[in-house]
């Protein structure tokens, strides 16, 4: 149990080394020696956890990816009881808590290892099954409709990774709701469309 224990805290001593050098340098500039130092641990117990730099990165990128899941997926559909409010609190809360995770995962985009991609993922999931259970269809194609959401998800939760101390998290949830009410209507209500330009129906 001892030994158990102790190798899964040089793990997360690997881990946390990881992202203190991302907030400092590029991937491709941070060595094992360098990661090695930073954690403290031997280059032995290094290579009897992973098999080189990128499956250290793949691991951190895997195991914060299912934290952003449990709070944006999960959570939603169980705690937050699909209320697209209460879970968006939910959410930027722990993305400001990860802030400086988010911000040195975000500096690395490898095949195998794109925490912005897990993301964006993790957006797709809860908004497909959201439009599913609202029923719910857009004056636009869907498929851009719930790219543009994601993309301005995606910023948002950006912003609050890079300043967790001042974005308002209520507002940005508000800000959100009213993207998706303007994007998304239920199929049973009536949909208006407007022209941008004379804000009369098309």
């Amino acid at each position: 149990m001892k030994k158990n224990t102790k190798i899964e805290k040089s793990k997360i001593l690997l881990q946390k080394a990881l992202l203190h050098l991302l907030l400092q340098k590029p991937y491709q500039n941070i060595s094992i020696h360098e990661l090695c130092q930073q954690a403290k641990v031997g280059r032995s117990t290094f290579y009897n956890h992973y098999h080189d730099k990128n499956d250290l990165l793949k691991s951190t990128v895997d195991f914060y990816s299912s934290i952003a899941r449990e709070a944006t997926v999960t959570a939603f559909l169980s705690q937050d009881n699909m209320d697209l409010h209460a879970n968006l609190i939910r959410d930027y809360r722990t993305t400001a808590q990860y802030s400086y995770v988010i911000r040195a995962l975000l500096s690395v985009h490898l095949p195998n290892a794109d925490f912005e991609a897990n993301m964006r993922q993790i957006l797709l999931d809860k908004y497909q099954i959201l439009l599913a259970n609202n029923q719910a269809t857009s004056f636009l194609p869907e498929a851009l409709a719930v790219e543009l959401y994601i993309a301005n998800a995606l910023t948002v939760t950006k912003f609050i990774a890079y300043h967790p101390d001042t974005a308002n998290i209520e507002k940005l949830a508000n800000f959100m709701v009213h993207i998706y009410v303007r994007l998304f209507k239920p199929l049973d209500e009536e949909i208006l469309i407007l022209d941008p330009y004379t804000s009369s129906e098309l």
